[in-house]
């Protein structure tokens, strides 16, 4: 009679060794690949201006507003009515705040007249129009 002997069964394992390699290259193909967007806001040309300071990005609340009369505040759609309370409250943060108005040269004054006169409802006296940098000659 012969003797049977067992089989002896394979681990069926999955090494992890180099898993922290896998997920750091992973994160690194992110990071390269990844788009960051910045303030968008609406497309508008700005106008021309010679002089001009810079100031901390968290301070500003910048007001876009395009040849359409769309307006948006800090990337965020919004109508003009509601100009004054959302700057109220963002006041009541933060007294210091400026607002930027980025308005399209195209724009129609009244739609301009009509944001300051919100502001001014808001007591949002900080307010600046933002242009581009034209060199002097």
């Amino acid at each position: 009679m012969t003797k049977i002997t067992p089989k002896v069964r394979a681990k069926c394992e999955i090494t992890t060794a180099s898993m922290a390699d896998i997920i750091f290259n992973l994160l690194l193909f992110f990071m390269v690949t990844s788009i960051f967007k910045m303030e968008e806001g609406l497309p508008i040309i700005l106008p021309k201006a010679r002089s001009g300071t810079d100031t901390q990005r968290q301070q500003i609340m910048h007001i876009w507003a395009d040849r359409g009369s769309r307006l948006s505040i800090n990337d965020k759609l919004v109508q003009l009515n509601s100009i004054q309370g959302i700057m109220a409250s963002r006041l009541e943060e933060n007294r210091n705040i400026i607002v930027a108005l980025n308005v399209d040269t195209r724009t129609k004054y009244k739609l301009v007249s009509d944001i300051m006169d919100q502001l001014k409802e808001a007591n949002a006296v900080n307010v600046s129009f933002t242009s581009l940098y034209e060199e002097a000659r």
